[in-house]
């Protein structure tokens, strides 16, 4: 009401916006005026007996967590308007916005939060078994790697485009950094490759995910390791894509001396250790740039890995504490 009033409306209008009287309005401004924001505090009274019973809440309750298409509507969220339109639909009460949102927060303990996605998996059972059977396996391999009998690789890809990403920046009061953007679809493929107990990484720009480029890079890697390190196992951990379980992968990693894969359970992308760096490059060179070509594209990649290929222990930072994760998805 505060800000309303101070962006030029007038008590009828901010009430229309709110929901309430515009004598509640006068009354809540005026006790603003008085004490600054210490007026804005309900103050305990006796108050009106609540015109719904207790049991008739904790119907509103299981409404709210049961979602408007619970009730017949055809919206998915609830909000504090078609929540007060509902109650007056169906018990002939009418409450303000306001009202119903003390209920909501005091009452009830709801909070107005941002969704979170969850992976839409048909067998939640399985899907949980899965990956706490992955994290044991892990926890082994990293006792392993520990121990220099093992490397262990984290393998995944992202995909950056010409038509850019935004991202947060620091810019003056009242203004929006603009990004300049080509519009264009044409994209870049990163092949990247990381070892948590190291620092090391790998990279490699390709134009698309398949077994051809997907067979590249894994001999990219393995060509590698037998050069820095050779007669040590390595374990490569990749997630489940078409191009990474075709036979073509197999039957090469099936003819290396000492060379296997692991893959990543369904659905289990946060398992990926690799995933931190993505976010990394991203925020660090992608987000807010321009691109124009995807030559430009491509330097700043090859900048990005440059640069960290000499900061090894920040890249463990970022790859966080694998034994805190697994032992935790382990214990599920």
């Amino acid at each position: 009401m505060v800000l309303l009033r101070a962006k030029g409306d007038a008590p009828a209008t901010i009430a229309e916006i709110v929901g309430v009287r515009v004598k509640t309005v006068r009354r809540v401004l005026a006790a603003y005026d008085r004490q600054g924001l210490g007026g804005l505090y309900r103050r305990p009274g006796s108050g009106r007996p609540s015109r719904l019973a207790a049991k008739h809440w904790q119907q509103v309750k299981a409404w709210v967590m049961q979602g408007p298409q619970a009730v017949g509507y055809g919206f998915v969220k609830w909000t504090t308007r078609s929540l007060r339109n509902y109650l007056d639909k169906k018990w002939n009460v009418t409450f303000s916005r306001e009202w119903i949102r003390q209920k909501l927060h005091g009452l009830m303990g709801f909070s107005w939060t941002r969704g979170e996605k969850v992976p839409a998996c048909a067998n939640q059972a399985k899907r949980k078994a899965d990956r706490k059977a992955f994290s044991r396996q892990i926890l082994a391999k990293l006792q392993s790697a520990r121990q220099g009998n093992l490397i262990l690789l984290f393998e995944d890809e992202t995909i950056f485009t010409l038509a850019g990403k935004v991202g947060y920046s620091w810019s003056p009061k009242g203004r929006t950094q603009a990004i300049p953007s080509t519009g264009k679809r044409e994209r870049v493929v990163v092949f990247g490759a990381g070892d948590p107990l190291s620092g090391q990484t790998h990279y490699r720009l390709e134009s698309t995910i398949n077994q051809d480029t997907t067979l590249r890079f894994l001999r990219q890697l393995v060509r590698y390791y037998q050069r820095q390190q050779p007669g040590t196992s390595l374990l490569i951990i990749l997630d489940k894509h078409s191009g990474h379980t075709a036979a073509s992968i197999q039957d090469y990693v099936g003819h290396q001396e000492r060379v296997s894969i692991l893959l990543l359970p369904t659905q289990s992308a946060d398992l990926n250790p690799i995933e931190h760096l993505w976010h990394w490059l991203s925020e660090q060179m992608i987000k807010n740039a321009f691109f124009e070509t995807t030559t430009q594209l491509k330097q700043a990649v090859r900048h990005f890995f440059s640069y960290i290929a000499g900061i090894k222990e920040e890249v463990i930072s970022w790859l966080g504490d694998l034994r805190k994760l697994y032992l935790k998805e382990a214990a599920i």
